[in-house]
Parts: C-alpha cells; structure tokens; sequence
C-alpha cells in the first residue's frame, strides 16, 4: 500500500494553484512532488530520484498513523524542501541567515496567525529543508549523527510537532516536551543535538 504511493509519484513543475496555496516561491523551486498532498519542493538543480525517495520516506511516516496527519499538515500549509548538492540554506528564498549553512537539515519559517475559532495562535507554512545528499542515501537516509539516523525524517518529526500536535494535538505537544525536558534533565543525549 505505501510502495503503491511511491510508485505512483512523479515529478512535475510546481502547480500555479500549489504554489499559491503552500506560498512556494516558483522563480526558485522549479521541481515538485507530494506525499499525500504535502508538497516537496527542490530547485532544477537537484535530482528527481532525490524528491522520488523523500515522497517514499514520507509516505512510510505517514501510512496509517491514527492521527491521520496529512490532512493537518495540508490544513496548516507545512511542506518539505531539498537542497541542491553544493548550496546551503541560505541560498534558500525563505532562509536569510548563514548561521544554519552547516547544520544537516532544518525545520523553519512559518509563522503563527490567530484563529478566533479556537481562540489560539495556529502555525502556518511550517518547512523542513534536507540536503540532497541526505535524501539520496541508500536504504534510508543516514547522516553523520548516526547509523539509522535520517535528516529527513528528523525534520519532517519537527514540522510535524509544530504543524500537527501543536496546532490540533496540544496534549500530545505537551507530553514530548516534558518528555524532553525529562530526559535532559537526567543528562541523556548530553551534546547529541
């Protein structure tokens, strides 16, 4: 069922309509994709197998979850972003600071709008940027914090947090905070992040 997904994906231009709805800067990302509506996006510069594999990658996050997150994550505008070979962060549209250059992924630049129905701040056009190289490593994306560990996933875990549990799921938000809290305060993963 999820490989069907995979199969099923292509890589096209952005469409006029997403690009408006998910505010994606086309005179930049020239190349797109979408796992279960969430698009991914890339410059021309980087490879279709590379978005083909974060779809994959995604759509295994997301297959049968009973939070039924994708919905949440289109609702909320969240997408995905790779990052051509070569470049860094700041080269992106919506990234300005060289500070993140030499970090492995990042997860940033939506901003918070009231909702007078829940009478609450809800975090709008959340995005999760991974390196190229990252999407394209075999089984699964590695990188260098770790065996296993995948920037894509790592990232996409953050958009996730911030568009899904804290927008919809605020108890669950609530539990992995203290959970952080909790862990760090007994010293474990001391300098892993």
């Amino acid at each position: 069922a999820a490989s069907n997904l995979v199969l099923a994906a292509k890589v096209t231009r952005v469409p006029g309509k997403i690009a408006s709805k998910f505010d994606i800067d086309t005179r930049w990302y020239k190349k797109y994709a979408a796992a279960k509506g969430i698009p991914i996006v890339a410059s021309r510069k980087v490879s279709d197998r590379a978005l083909l594999k974060s779809v994959g990658i995604m759509n295994k996050v997301l297959f049968g979850n009973r939070f039924k997150m994708a919905p949440h994550l289109i609702k909320y505008r969240a997408k995905m972003a790779i990052v051509a070979r070569g470049k860094h962060f700041s080269n992106m549209p919506e990234i300005s600071s060289k500070s993140y250059d030499h970090a492995a992924g990042l997860a940033c630049c939506g901003y918070l709008r009231w909702n007078q129905k829940s009478n609450s701040w809800k975090r709008y056009y959340q995005t999760g940027f991974t390196r190229e190289t990252n999407a394209l490593q075999l089984p699964y994306p590695r990188d260098k914090w770790g065996p296993g560990n995948s920037v894509l996933i790592h990232e996409f875990a953050h958009v996730v947090h911030e568009s899904v549990f804290e927008n919809v799921y605020s108890k669950i938000s609530k539990l992995i905070t203290r959970a952080y809290n909790a862990a760090k305060k007994k010293g474990l993963w001391k300098g892993a992040y």
